[in-house]
């Protein structure tokens, strides 16, 4: 089987470090990341990077992961090709929200912190092209069915970017779905992602 080794990300070059952060663009990507105002911050951050070397992009994971903006470190260390800092890649922030959804739902945190990194790449402002929102990727129709079942009252679709209403609802719904399929978490997983009528499609 193979087997996991943690290895930090070799560092780049200080000046490189130095130079990236020190970009006028990367600055105001920044203050927009601290002013809750993340899309912004990519629409400064991504040209930067987009045609950049190896060593810059590792700089952009670490710049990043300081910043505490997880997903654009998983992002960048995956275009570097860096697959071995697991701490990097594979981080756990909003802890208590996900180990209070795990304790409600007697689901594993790491499941939920696994849907959660595949389905947004634990970007909370996450938005696919179906419509699916936020760190565990609601529809809002299936979020509004999941918060009715429990007695949640939500209010407009911006409240699935919150992570703590994300994380509780896509928990709820993951272990609804862990319960029609007989405790499978294969199926329960797959329905997830591609929805009940693709799975009951592939059963047979």
């Amino acid at each position: 089987p193979p087997t996991w080794t943690q290895r930090p990300l070799p560092r780049p070059p200080v000046a490189t470090l130095r130079g990236l952060a020190a970009r006028p663009a990367v600055q105001r990507a920044r203050e927009l990341f601290l002013l809750g105002r993340p899309g912004e911050a990519r629409s400064e951050w991504e040209p930067v990077l987009r045609n950049a070397d190896t060593a810059t992009w590792r700089a952009a994971a670490l710049l990043a992961a300081d910043w505490n903006w997880y997903g654009q470190a998983i992002i960048w260390l995956a275009r570097a090709g860096d697959w071995d800092d697991l701490v990097l890649r594979f981080p756990t922030p909003w802890r208590s929200e996900f180990e209070n959804a795990a304790q409600d739902t007697q689901l594993p945190p790491a499941w939920l912190y696994a849907v959660a990194r595949v389905e947004s790449t634990l970007l909370p402002e996450a938005r696919s092209g179906a419509g699916a929102l936020g760190l565990m990727q609601l529809l809002p129709d299936t979020a509004r069915g999941v918060a009715s079942s429990i007695g949640y009252r939500l209010g407009d679709n911006s409240q699935l970017f919150d992570p703590a209403v994300n994380i509780r609802l896509g928990s709820v719904y993951l272990r609804q779905l862990l319960d029609r399929f007989g405790g499978n978490p294969v199926l329960a997983t797959a329905a997830y992602n591609a929805g009940l009528r693709r799975v009951g499609e592939w059963l047979p």
